[in-house]
């Protein structure tokens, strides 16, 4: 029996509910267990280095201070503790963003507040901070024209506020509140000064695109650093610039910042904020003491983190993907859940063998082919339709490809071919045309690439550097 689909399998990552912004109010080297890829195609199985198919190098960040602080006394500085808008606004250009948060929206009704947040304000704009401020949505439940009340407010009373932050969105998989948020995005583009900037806390994954009109910035994880270990962005949020997406991260130790914020360079985090602040159960409503700020603010202003650290850098999650041979399509998943697949690329023709792994060191798995005919080899460096980045010759005519990292501290997976004609398996450590850098006998005369033989030999050719 021939299949149809080359398919392949992998780990899933565990989830932790989220806890929004809105409970949390000033009012109150990777790891990876190895999976390794399964490709069936004529009754035989191949395998392939295990994939992750989104974007993890260090990308260029900026902090985003939900910044629910009450108001500086006056005289305040950033020396000292208790003065938040001082000691935020001083670390600017690295803090883009503060969040002004009066009383869940643009009104304390208490009286002298208002003019006292709007002193605070006038004050930090100096610094050339952005400012947005604070509305909530109730995942749906507040009338649009109520919603649209509050952006009008903000804008009247805050000459020169930079946009809104609309809490509590409810971005759905099944795209039924687009009409909603696009409408109140549009209410804030539509305000005659500043740049109108609108960012949407949904505060777990945004795995569509359907969303992406609706806001400039979407807060995609808001939760603790215990979460945040084992969890990576799936879907478009996987995919779209790094300039999209916010990382709210609290519970955060101070010994283990340096690694979360790593960690969410590699997660495709164009902005962050990571906080060990937990003041009966509020997190936004003062800055982290100035020795783990300054790390922070250290940490997001590099790509490499300013302590040393030995723990592993962690691994998005290999996640599935299936190539047809009847189209030469692959069809890869962002997450190991039932859907239409996230990036779709024609690669190769209908005789190509799919093969897939991290040619460039950049902790991203990509597509390539294998030419049965010919023992040629053509790997792209990214999951996306076009010519060949990599064309060599490893093999000959019937061999069976797959790719691994062959070497103890190698940054790249290298490819290898196993030869039904005589059992043995040719390994090669850098991708190039070539003589193999390793060959060994496992299996015999006629056999196939085994799947599970090569899963089975933990000490042999399919073993990966489970260390990084």
């Amino acid at each position: 029996m021939t299949p149809e689909f080359k398919f392949t399998t992998f780990i899933q990552p565990t989830f932790n509910p989220r806890v929004t912004l809105k409970t949390m109010q000033r009012s109150i080297s990777r790891f990876v267990l190895t999976a390794l890829v399964l490709i069936v195609t004529h009754s035989m199985f191949y395998v392939s280095a295990a994939p992750n198919w989104t974007n993890s190098q260090a990308v260029d960040q900026k902090i985003v201070v939900p910044s629910y602080f009450e108001p500086d006394v006056i005289n305040c500085t950033a020396v000292i503790v208790t003065c938040n808008w001082a000691r935020t606004t001083a670390s600017v250009p690295t803090v883009s963003i503060m969040i002004l948060n009066v009383d869940n929206g643009p009104h304390d009704p208490s009286p002298g507040r208002d003019a006292q947040y709007l002193d605070q304000f006038n004050a930090a704009k100096k610094s050339g901070v952005t400012i947005v401020g604070y509305v909530d949505t109730s995942y749906t439940h507040r009338a649009i024209n109520s919603v649209n009340t509050d952006i009008d407010d903000y804008y009247r009373l805050y000459p020169g506020i930079d946009g809104i932050f609309f809490d509590q969105t409810l971005l759905d998989d099944a795209c039924t509140n687009v009409s909603y948020y696009e409408a109140i995005s549009s209410h804030v583009k539509s305000q005659t000064s500043g740049p109108r900037l609108v960012i949407s806390n949904p505060g777990t994954d945004l795995k569509v695109s359907c969303y992406q009109n609706s806001a400039d910035i979407f807060a995609v994880f808001e939760s603790a650093y215990s979460a945040y270990q084992n969890w990576s962005p799936v879907g478009w949020e996987a995919t779209a610039p790094a300039s999209r997406f916010w990382h709210i991260v609290y519970e955060t130790p101070e010994n283990q910042l340096s690694q979360a914020v790593l960690s969410s360079k590699a997660r495709n985090a164009g902005y962050v904020y990571f906080t060990d602040v937990n003041v009966a159960g509020n997190y936004y409503g003062n800055l982290p003491l100035p020795q783990y700020w300054q790390s922070e603010v250290q940490d997001v202003k590099t790509n490499v983190p300013n302590t040393p650290t030995t723990t592993p850098i962690p691994h998005k999650p290999d996640t599935i993907g299936i190539f047809r041979p009847s189209t030469a399509t692959f069809y890869l998943r962002g997450s190991n859940t039932q859907g239409f697949a996230d990036l779709t690329v024609q690669y190769g023709n209908s005789n190509s063998y799919p093969v897939v792994g991290d040619w460039t060191g950049s902790g991203v798995s990509t597509i390539g082919v294998f030419d049965p005919s010919n023992g040629q080899f053509q790997l792209r460096n990214s999951n996306t339709p076009g010519p060949a980045d990599e064309t060599f010759v490893l093999g000959i005519a019937g061999d069976q490809p797959f790719a691994g990292r062959w070497q103890a501290g190698a940054a790249d997976d290298g490819v290898g071919v196993f030869r039904p004609s005589n059992g043995l398996i040719y390994l090669k450590n850098e991708l190039g045309s070539g003589f193999a850098d390793f060959t060994m006998v496992l299996g015999i005369p006629g056999g196939n690439c085994s799947a599970q033989a090569l899963s089975d030999a933990e000490e042999g050719v399919a073993k990966r550097d489970r260390s990084g």
